[in-house]
């Protein structure tokens, strides 16, 4: 797939994108669940060494601008982030001005397609070319936080992060602080 233009991240978040040319990102799809083609986002250090490989769920607004950004931290610092869209098969994220639609599709989600999907994103980065020798899972705000010890099991993630609130602190990540042996909080 062809590259996208990385940008800067906003003012004042945690582990922002001050230098886009660092990163490379692309829109790709990726073989989910009885495999179906889901929509993601790729972002990685724009260098040829191998790195980490991070899965980023997005919250209940989808595959977005903001999970685009963490993608592009993660991938600022040193990881392969892709940001899965768990919403591709509904055409796509929701339009988050109507928070009563956007419940409804979330909630009619498949948990069975959604858990597929997440494994063919992780299979997707263990099959890249400098393949991560870990992976990371990070889950978006309230969508997915309380299953992340079941997913981070059933899909072979090596730890896990829970992102909390939009304006937690990424730090220890940023300062290389994570280690891959237990679940830590971050911003999303």
């Amino acid at each position: 797939m062809p590259s996208v233009e990385v940008k800067r991240s906003p003012p004042g978040v945690p582990g922002a994108v001050g230098d886009p040319t660092r990163i490379v990102g692309e829109e790709l799809t990726y073989p989910g669940a009885a495999g179906a083609e889901i929509n993601g986002y790729l972002a990685r250090p724009a260098d040829a060494s191998s790195h980490a490989g991070v899965v980023v769920i997005h919250e209940a607004g989808g595959l977005g601008d903001h999970i685009r950004d963490v993608c592009n931290r993660f991938a600022n610092i040193g990881y392969v982030a892709l940001g899965v869209d768990l919403f591709t098969r509904e055409g796509g994220p929701p339009d988050t001005s109507d928070t009563q639609g956007m419940m409804q599709r979330l909630f009619s989600m498949s948990d069975e397609l959604a858990l597929g999907d997440l494994e063919g994103a992780a299979d997707y980065l263990r099959g890249l070319d400098g393949s991560p020798a870990s992976l990371l899972l990070v889950v978006g705000r309230g969508m997915w936080e309380d299953t992340t010890g079941a997913l981070e099991h059933t899909l072979r993630f090596a730890a896990s992060l829970r992102a909390r609130g939009i304006r937690h602190e990424l730090d220890e990540v940023v300062e290389g602080e994570v280690a891959l042996d237990k679940p830590r909080e971050c911003v999303s």
